[in-house]
């Protein structure tokens, strides 16, 4: 993969699961019996992900090799939320449904993953010698 389509999809990423997550938040809470303010809390973030990601693809498109600090913050941000996500199985586990568990596993191996990609192929593709 090329890191302008990581980027992308990083940012696409971001945008559908917190607009999806939004639309349905209350669908969400009940079928996973989390907090609507959790829920909501995590719509927000994903927006808000979404729309960083998506502005680093557009810099990325005219001068990478200035957008170092917006990569490692990006890779940082996705390292926090898979924390973010890992620390939530763990302090509501018992209380969620399996729903919510799974939820929580797969957003934060996914958002992993992503860390560790843009540490291997976009942070390379920014760095200044």
């Amino acid at each position: 993969m090329k890191p302008l389509q990581i980027i992308s999809a990083d940012s696409l990423g971001g945008l559908i699961a917190g607009i999806a997550t939004l639309l349905i938040y209350p669908l969400l809470a009940d079928l996973h019996n989390w907090s609507e303010a959790l829920v909501l809390f995590m719509a927000i973030v994903n927006i808000a992900y979404g729309c960083y990601s998506g502005i680093l693809f557009l810099l990325y498109r005219k001068d990478p090799s200035s957008l170092e600090p917006m990569v490692i913050t990006l890779i940082i941000a996705n390292s926090a939320w898979a924390g973010f996500c890992f620390t939530q199985l763990w302090w509501i586990g018992s209380d969620s449904f399996w729903t919510g568990s799974g939820h929580l596993i797969l957003e934060g191996i996914f958002v992993a993953a992503l860390a560790f990609i843009e540490a291997m192929i976009v942070l390379p593709s920014v760095h200044k010698s």
